[in-house]
């Protein structure tokens, strides 16, 4: 596997709030159709790093903790992405 771009804490927190409060619906989007959570009628990004993003979704009225805390838990994803986020030329 590629190694990507390493994003900080900072980083990943600050594109998840812009994400979760100006992108609601597009999150909504990723967790039903990458997240295999179709009826999911709410969802949080929770973080995002060079290989993916973490997900959680609201199905039936619950939302439930991040699969890495629960791994049986159908309501949360982690969505890979399929390329390797890599720094822009000229950055490291």
């Amino acid at each position: 596997m590629e190694k990507g771009y390493h994003f900080s804490t900072e980083i990943s927190d600050r594109i998840c709030t812009h994400m979760n409060e100006d992108h609601a619906s597009a999150v909504v989007l990723y967790a039903q159709a990458f997240g295999d959570q179709p009826q999911a009628t709410e969802a949080q990004m929770l973080a995002i790093d060079a290989n993916g993003m973490d997900l959680t979704a609201k199905v039936n009225d619950e939302y439930h903790a991040p699969y890495y805390y629960e791994p049986n838990l159908k309501t949360s994803a982690r969505i890979a992405f399929l390329s390797t986020i890599l720094p822009a030329s000229g950055e490291s």
